[in-house]
Parts: structure tokens; C-alpha cells; sequence
């Protein structure tokens, strides 16, 4: 977790007190401090209160951006494990048949109070009696009959690197949005939202309820365009941002466009539902976050983007996304802050209920403090992304992090609910999945899904105008999961740019790619264990047979003049051709599957 600050070239540091110590980028470095380590305020209250003159912005990887800084939050305290957590909290969750004024009856004979309860998850939040310890009463508490499940109150916070203001001029400066190499980084490495806005530009409709440390919604990108939302922090249904971060998400994803002002957001229509989990210090319990979902999926909310980190796997937790989802939601989150390994540490990111998103920065290189992991779904632009101002002002800021990666995918997730509105959870990953690019990264990107990109670099255009459309199922393999074929470039017969990739395969085994004009169903075909979804004349890339290797998949370019069915036969413009691939497997004797198949209609 890290720091942004308001400057003035003149007046130095301005502002609320933020006593946090990941980003001090104006004084001698302070460098990452150990887990838990116990560090002194008052050197820091002293160096902020200091005037010191506004330095230029220097990107530099953050240090030790998954470790929460306890200090700001006053009731925070640390069990044996490790887990910081609310003083004398706990979450309880009590089994269905179980009445919950009878469950309030037994945690009161025992000297605690229920202070919150909520109903969707069957979960009160409780207050040991002055004193007491919730580490070490959780077993008796959870000894108590009719309780399912209980937990600290544990704590997470945002997942923010470094920003810095600037007076530059707005849009040009958005590479994320539209990198020329001229505004930084690498022309294409970003997630082309010219191109997609022709196709979908957003719906008033569409809401986007971002869970945060509120809004200021009194800026000018927002006027107009928000619901009325709830802090879960103080209790009441003002959740002004008094921090900055939550200003900076609502800013990449949803600020207002064409309005001659600021910058421009993803889905600059979308309305915006401020919900506040994260107190002034970015630091929040996780009984704020299950309410703010619980208020979310009661409001209606579409989209929810989750820029949080560092809060502990929790069965509640996931609970609380499924809820989401079940209603309607696409829950998109943090994928960490803490480098390799963090994806899968971090939640709500690390959730099986959550979208999880890294970060990448303008080269298409995965950020030095991504976080990887199996549970890494996606990478976006997340590394000196540029958004609003947190003063109003008409300037723009630098935003780093897996905070700043996730509002651009939950932006482009609006406008996939703008262009089909039933759409759900799964199917916007399916196609958040069938647009992303693959390598486009260093060598850690490799073919198909992977911990370093997952599957690889959103990109809006092709999400909202996908490349090809997927169809039949296919049977699970030796690994216990159907393979996916994916197709990427684009379908102009002229440009003849088209890759085929095959995923989720068993490793170190072969395969190759079939064509076919004619789509089919036809299980166990050839003695095979899957489905061969192809009928009618079927060609085989035999000349092109690859090796899963230890990735399990492998990919082909497809020589579109040359589709493989005798004699070799050129693609034309306007038809519509069906592929899949087939592989050996052991299961658990020899035998062979099929992946799924996709239909691509040529330009």
C-alpha cells in the first residue's frame, strides 16, 4: 500500500495527514519496512509536516507494496499468525436452519454484543467484551452451537503505488487508453478504446459500484452521473473520498469524455455507485468489505471493481463475491501489489469468486510489483497509468499499481454490459478472455494462460468485437479440465494476420489443428475420449503437428491462401470457417481428445 499526496510547487505538502510509509518520494528514501515491523510515527509526522518543493515524478518499482501499514488504523492489533485484524472483533457466520435472534441471544450470555449483522451471508459482525482477545476467544465462539463458520476481523487496504499531479494536457497523455509512443512506451500497448468506443461507447444504465475509500463526487468528470452510496467506515450515506484513491479508480474507469476537461475514463457513460470500505488511511475491515458487498448486490450494481489488497482468505469473503455474482454482478479485484506470488495471497483478487487483474506498464511488460499466481486472471495498464485530478482541478495524475489496473478492466467489463446487457460474471470473462492479447510481454509471457500475464493484456476492441465465437464443449482430459482453442490477429482474408492457439492440455504431448466449412458434434470420434465438433470434408494441419511442452499448449500461424483440405483451398472474404485441435492423452490408457471449437467469419 502506498501514499497519494496533493502538492503545491510553493506550499510543499498539502492536505490530510497520511501516515502511511510505502511512498515518501519526496525526502530520503523509506525503504520497505520488514512485515509487521514496528516503525515510530514521529519521525514521520515530522517529515510531513515539513514544506518540501514538488519533485519531478520518477517511476521506480515499488518496495514492499503488500504489507499494510497498522499505524493509521487506531484498533488494528496482530494474532500469532501474522493476520492484523480489528481489536476484539470477530465475523460469525451461523448455519441456515439457525435463527438469528437466537445466535444474538448466545453471543450476548456471553458477554459480547452483535453490532452488525448480515442477513444475504447469515453474518454478525461481534464485539468481545472490553479486554478480551478475539484470537483467543474464536475457538470458543466458535464451539457455540448453531455457528458455521467464525473469523478475525481482519484487514486489507488499497493497492496503490505512487502518483503524482501534473498540469499536462489530458487524453494524449492516456497511453493506457491509446499508446503512440509519443504520450510513452510502445505504439499498441494499450487496450485500444478509440477503436472499441466506435463499436461501444456506454450506457447510463450500466452501474459501476466501486468499493473503495469513497469519491469525491463534487469533481467535474463526475457531476450527474452518481447514485447515492453508503460509507461503511462511519455509518452513514456520505461516502466522500477523504484519502484520494477511490477519486483516482473512479477516474480511470469512468471519467467523463468530450467534456473538455481532465481526462477520459473507460466507460465515460456508465453510472457510478461509491461505496466506502477503506477509512482515511486506505486500511479497512473485513466486515466493511462484506457490507459494501452485500450493499452492492442490493443495489443493483453490474460491475464492481475491488482496487483492495492484503485482506486474508476468507470463506465470508467468498461468500460474499458469489452473492455478487448470483446477483448479477462481474466482480473484478486487485491482483496484489507484492510481486511474485502475491495473486495468490491476496484477496479479494486471490478469490475463485473474482476476476483478479495485474498490472503492466506502458512497454507491455509486466509491472516489477504485479503480483503472479494461479490465481491471476489478467494483466491491464497499471504502471504510470495517467487519471483525475483528486483536488477537481483540471490537471491529470500518475497512478501506479494493481489499483490502477483494475478500473480500466472494470471499465472495459461496462462497456461489455452496455453492448450485451445479460450479460453475467462468466460470460464477461469469457470475453474479456477471447480479447486479450497474448505475449505481448518478455519471456514470462508464454502461449496461452500463465501466471505472469494470465491470459494475457486486455484489450477492449477485441473483447467488444471478438475475433471468433466459440461453440461445442469440450470433455475434460487427464488433467481434469476441457482444453480451449483461442484464435488471435484479426480475420482480413488481405492482412492474412491469424494465429491459432491450443490451451489447458495435458503437458508433452502432441497435436495439431483441424479446419472445417461445416460444424458438427460427434463424441468419442476415432476412439477419442472428446468431441469432435467439426463434420462434413475436415482438414488436418498435419504438416504443422506441435508439442504441448510444460505449458500445455502450442500455436500455429494459419496460412490463410492454403487451408489444408485437398486440394489447398484459398479463404475468401465473407465465409465462415470452424476450427479446433485434437491430442494425444493418457487417460488413464492412451487415447486422444478434442478442444473446443470456434467459428471465424472472414473479411
Amino acid at each position: 500500500m502506498c501514499c497519494f499526496r496533493v502538492y503545491s510547487s510553493t506550499l510543499g505538502l498539502s492536505g490530510l495527514p497520511c501516515p502511511l510509509l510505502d511512498f515518501v518520494p519526496w525526502v530520503l528514501p523509506l525503504r520497505a519496512f520488514p512485515p509487521r515491523k514496528e516503525v515510530s510515527m514521529s519521525l514521520l509526522t515530522c517529515l510531513l509536516a515539513l514544506p518540501f518543493p514538488l519533485l519531478p515524478a520518477i517511476a521506480q518499482e515499488p518496495q514492499d507494496l503488500h504489507r499494510q501499514d497498522l499505524a493509521a488504523f487506531p484498533q488494528a492489533v496482530i494474532a500469532p499468525d501474522g493476520t492484523p485484524h480489528v481489536r476484539g472483533e470477530l465475523l460469525l457466520q451461523f448455519a441456515p436452519a439457525e435463527p438469528a435472534t437466537v445466535m444474538r441471544a448466545r453471543i450476548e450470555a456471553m458477554g459480547a454484543k452483535v453490532h452488525r449483522e448480515l442477513p444475504s451471508l447469515r453474518t454478525l459482525l461481534v464485539r468481545l467484551p472490553e479486554g478480551h482477545s478475539a484470537h483467543v476467544a474464536i475457538d470458543r465462539y466458535r464451539a457455540l452451537p448453531g455457528v458455521a463458520h467464525v473469523e478475525l476481523n481482519a484487514i486489507g487496504g488499497i493497492g496503490l503505488c505512487a502518483t503524482m499531479p501534473t498540469v499536462d494536457t489530458y487524453f494524449a497523455d492516456q497511453w493506457q487508453l491509446d499508446n503512440t509512443a509519443a504520450n510513452m512506451g510502445t505504439p499498441g500497448a494499450d487496450i485500444e478504446a478509440r477503436p472499441a468506443w466506435d463499436i461501444e461507447d456506454g450506457d447510463p444504465s450500466v452501474v459501476l459500484a466501486i468499493i473503495d475509500t469513497g469519491i469525491r463526487y463534487a469533481n467535474p468528470e463526475f457531476v450527474g452521473r452518481t447514485l447515492q452510496g453508503w460509507d461503511f467506515v462511519n455509518d452513514d450515506n456520505d461516502p466522500f473520498d477523504d484519502h484520494s484513491h477511490g477519486t483516482l479508480v473512479a477516474g480511470l474507469a469512468a471519467a467523463s469524455a468530450n467534456n473538455a476537461f481532465g481526462v477520459a475514463g473507460v466507460d465515460s457513460q456508465c453510472t457510478i455507485l461509491p461505496i466506502k470500505a477503506l477509512d482515511a488511511a486506505g486500511s479497512g475491515a473485513v466486515s466493511w468489505l462484506l457490507s459494501s458487498l452485500d450493499f452492492a448486490a442490493q443495489q443493483g450494481a453490474d460491475v464492481i471493481c475491488m482496487s483492495l489488497i492484503n485482506y486474508p482468505a476468507s470463506s465470508l469473503i467468498d461468500a460474499a463475491l458469489l452473492q455478487c455474482q448470483n446477483a448479477g454482478c462481474i466482480v473484478m479485484a486487485c491482483a496484489g501489489n507484492g510481486g511474485i506470488g502475491n495473486a495468490d495471497l491476496s484477496y479479494p483478487g486471490a478469490s475463485p469468486w473474482s476476476i483478479s487483474i495485474g498490472a503492466t506498464n506502458s512497454s507491455d511488460v509486466r509491472a516489477g510489483f504485479s503480483g503472479t499466481g494461479s490465481a491471476l486472471d489478467f494483466v491491464a495498464p497499471g504502471e504510470n497509468t495517467v487519471t483525475i485530478s483528486y483536488s477537481g482541478a483540471d490537471q491529470m495524475a500518475y497512478f501506479s499499481g494493481c489499483s490502477a489496473a483494475t478500473p480500466v478492466a472494470a471499465g472495459i467489463a461496462c462497456l461489455l454490459k452496455a453492448q450485451a446487457p445479460t450479460l453475467n460474471h462468466d460470460g464477461a470473462f469469457e470475453l474479456l478472455r477471447v480479447g486479450a492479447e497474448d505475449k505481448v510481454g518478455n519471456a514470462q509471457d508464454r502461449v496461452g494462460r500463465d501466471n505472469h500475464y494470465g491470459w494475457g493484456r486486455l484489450n477492449a476492441r477485441q473483447s467488444l468485437d471478438p475475433l471468433y465465437e466459440r461453440y461445442c464443449k469440450a470433455e475434460p482430459n487427464s488433467t481434469g479440465v476441457g482444453s480451449v482453442i483461442t484464435a488471435s490477429g484479426n480475420s482480413s482474408v488481405i492482412e492474412g494476420d491469424l494465429r491459432l492457439t491450443a490451451s489447458l492440455m495435458p503437458t508433452q504431448v502432441f497435436g495439431y489443428f483441424l479446419v472445417s466449412e461445416t460444424k458438427g458434434l460427434i463424441p468419442g470420434a476415432g476412439g477419442s475420449q472428446g468431441n469432435l465438433c467439426l463434420t462434413g470434408t475436415v482438414g488436418r494441419y498435419v504438416q504443422q503437428i506441435k508439442n504441448s511442452g510444460a505449458t500445455g499448449s502450442f500455436r500455429i500461424p494459419v496460412n490463410l491462401s492454403a487451408i489444408p483440405i485437398w486440394p489447398n483451398q484459398a479463404i475468401l472474404p465473407g465465409e465462415t470457417w470452424h476450427f479446433s485441435a485434437w491430442y494425444r492423452d493418457k487417460n488413464p490408457d492412451p487415447t486422444s481428445n478434442f478442444t473446443d471449437a470456434i467459428s471465424i467469419t472472414f473479411l
